[in-house]
């Protein structure tokens, strides 16, 4: 069995190693909800958004009977938020942002959406789609999100 943990971990590392200026924070959310609370230095997260029992991967099902036998499916998401060119944390102009600099804005959130999924391609996960994020708060990124099978679960005592 799978545990979704140490998977989530393991998807991070990679994320911090393969995404290019990778950001100063990096965590698993323990919700749906992320706080964009970070400074300038950015962040970069995964989370569980939802799940539940399935008989044909990732499809949940809702009729629960024989819920408690089937295998789980976890939809999660790995997320990236940047500073935006031009803007304090409060969406304050520093400067007005040039085409030039919004362009360049883009290009980053294009590359780290190609750098996130490759990182999902190497796990065994069905991808699901990426949703651009902001800008908002002077920051903007976004989120991709997946499926795993695997199974929630604490984590082995020592002995």
């Amino acid at each position: 069995m799978t545990l979704v943990m140490p998977m989530l971990e393991d998807i991070l590392a990679d994320a911090q190693l393969l995404v290019v200026d990778a950001p100063d924070h990096a965590y698993i959310v323990p919700g749906e909800l992320v706080a964009w609370d970070e400074e300038c230095g950015g962040q970069l997260w995964v989370q569980i958004i939802e799940g539940g029992p399935y008989s044909r991967f990732p499809v949940v099902e809702t009729d629960l009977q024989g819920g408690c036998v089937k295998p789980t499916a976890i939809r999660c998401g790995i997320g990236i938020l940047r500073c935006q060119t031009g803007l304090d944390r409060l969406d304050r102009p520093t400067q007005y942002p040039t085409a030039d600099q919004q362009t360049t804005d883009a290009e980053t959130m294009v590359c780290d959406a190609a750098k996130l999924r490759e990182v999902l391609c190497e796990y065994d996960v069905a991808v699901e789609g990426w949703r651009p994020l902001g800008p908002a708060g002077g920051m903007f990124g976004g989120l991709w999100t997946f499926w795993v099978a695997a199974e929630f679960g604490c984590p082995t005592e020592p002995e």
